[in-house]
C-alpha cells in the first residue's frame, strides 16, 4: 500500500521539476536529503524509477503516478478552506512583471461580484515563467503584454492601450514633443528588457518620426522602472493602463499616434466556469477606466497630442520637399 506522505512529496517534486525546487515549496518545510530519501523509498516500493534527476524528466511510471495523484493534492487547499467555512475557491492570476500593477485596478473591479466566495491572488512573475506557471496549473490566468504563440496556451486580448512615456511629476516636460524636437535626445531612455510589444510599438513610432532614441537602460520589471523614473534617472517607456494618480511621483505622457499594445489574458486547457464572466467584467471595467482617463480638449494631454501631430506634419513636409 502507498505511503500517503511519499505520494505528497512526489506530487511536489513533479509539480516543481525536481527535489531542490520541491523543498522550497513544501509548506511545512523539508530538506532535500529527507525528500530524496523518501522518494527513493517510494521508487523501491514500486520497483521502478519515477524520474530522471539531471535534467529532470518524469519517466512513464512517473507521469502515470503524477496524473493519478495530482487531482487530489491540487484540490486539497480548496477543500480545506471549504471545511473551515472559508471561500469556496481561490483564483490565482499571474501578472507579467513588465505590466506590474497596471492591470490590477480593472481586475479588482471585475472581481467584485465574485468576492464573497473567492480569494484572489495576484503573483507577479517574469514573462518567461508564465508558460510554466500555466502548464503546471500554478495559476489560472496570466496577464501579459508580451506576444506569445505557445502550443496549448490560449489567449484573449483584454485591452489595447497606447504606449506612454513616464517622467518625474516634478519635471517640466509636459509633452512627447519635447523629445522629438531635439537633434539628439539628451534624456536617458529606460525600456522593458527584451522584445516586448510596447518596445516594438515604440520603435515603429520612432521610425515614423525619423527619431533615434536608443534604450541605454533596460529593466525586467515595471516596479524597477517606476523607481528609476521617480529618482530622475531617466524617462520610462510603459503602457497607458493605470489611473493617473496611481503613482503620485510619476506623470504619464501618452503617445497617442503610436500603435496600441495588446494586453493578453493567457490560459491553458479548458477555461474554468467563472472565466467568461470575469473577463467580460474586466473588459467593461477597463473600458470605463479608459473613458475616465481620456483627456479633455483643453488639458495638457490634448496639448501633447496636438504637439505630436504638428511635429509629424512638419516632418512629412520636410520629406516632401
Amino acid at each position: 500500500m502507498f505511503n500517503p506522505h511519499h505520494l505528497e512529496l512526489f506530487y511536489y517534486v513533479a509539480k516543481h521539476g525536481g527535489i531542490s525546487a520541491a523543498s522550497r515549496h513544501i509548506p511545512y518545510g523539508l530538506g532535500q536529503p529527507a525528500i530524496s530519501e523518501q522518494i527513493t523509498a517510494l521508487e523501491k516500493h514500486l520497483g521502478q524509477k519515477l524520474f530522471a534527476r539531471k535534467p529532470f524528466r518524469l519517466t512513464e511510471a512517473g507521469r502515470k503516478l503524477d496524473a493519478g495523484i495530482k487531482p487530489l493534492f491540487a484540490s486539497l487547499p480548496r477543500l480545506e478552506a471549504e471545511l473551515k467555512g472559508g471561500p469556496r475557491q481561490v483564483v490565482r492570476i499571474a501578472i507579467d512583471d513588465l505590466i506590474g500593477p497596471a492591470g490590477l485596478p480593472a481586475f479588482l473591479a471585475a472581481s467584485t461580484p465574485f468576492s464573497r466566495d473567492t480569494v484572489w491572488e495576484f503573483p507577479s512573475a517574469p514573462s518567461g515563467e508564465l508558460e510554466k506557471m500555466l502548464r503546471e496549473r500554478d495559476v489560472h490566468l496570466a496577464i501579459t503584454s508580451t506576444p506569445v504563440r505557445l502550443r496549448g496556451i490560449r489567449s484573449l486580448v483584454l485591452a489595447r492601450p497606447r504606449p506612454c512615456l513616464l517622467v518625474p511629476r516634478k519635471s517640466k516636460i509636459t509633452s512627447p514633443g519635447h523629445f522629438w524636437r531635439q537633434a539628439s535626445i539628451a534624456e536617458r531612455l529606460i525600456c522593458p528588457l527584451g522584445a516586448s510589444a510596447v518596445r516594438q510599438s515604440f520603435e515603429r513610432g520612432l521610425q515614423g518620426l525619423h527619431v533615434t532614441w536608443p534604450a541605454t537602460v533596460q529593466v525586467a520589471s515595471h516596479a524597477l522602472m517606476l523607481s528609476l523614473v521617480a529618482q530622475g534617472q531617466g524617462i520610462g517607456l510603459s503602457v497607458e493602463l493605470p489611473p493617473p494618480d496611481l503613482f503620485p511621483a510619476i506623470r504619464s505622457l501618452p503617445l497617442t499616434h503610436f500603435d496600441p499594445v495588446p494586453v493578453l489574458a493567457l490560459w491553458c486547457g479548458t477555461a474554468p466556469s467563472w472565466f467568461n464572466s470575469l473577463l467580460a467584467a474586466e473588459r467593461n471595467a477597463e473600458c470605463r477606466g479608459v473613458a475616465r482617463r481620456r483627456p479633455s480638449g483643453n488639458g495638457k494631454a490634448s496639448d501633447a497630442a496636438a504637439s505630436e501631430a504638428t511635429l509629424r506634419a512638419r516632418r512629412a513636409s520636410v520629406l516632401r520637399d
